[in-house]
């Protein structure tokens, strides 16, 4: 709505005043703004949720490896379990 009010001032014919342009790239900025506030901490917190999971995942895998490795007596090393958590 304000970006389209802004357009319409640069358009040609347009009799829309200067104040007016203003109050519509002010709105663009603010309506800007609120989105930054907003979407930031979203995103965030949604980053933040998918890294635990991962967390979760991984130690579940660990122990579970860890668990079968010992019950089997079979020797495992680092590089046997990034191969198999994250090339998997």
């Amino acid at each position: 709505m304000f970006l389209g009010g802004l357009i319409r001032y640069f358009s040609p014919g347009s009799d829309m005043n200067r104040d007016t342009a203003y109050l519509y790239a002010a709105g663009v900025v603010v309506c800007s703004f609120f989105i930054v506030l907003i979407e930031n901490p979203l995103w965030l917190a949604a980053l933040h949720a998918g890294m635990k999971m991962r967390v979760g995942t991984c130690s579940l895998i660990y122990r579970k490896v860890n668990l079968s490795a010992t019950n089997l007596e079979i020797d495992f090393s680092f590089p046997f379990l990034y191969n198999f958590i994250f090339l998997s």
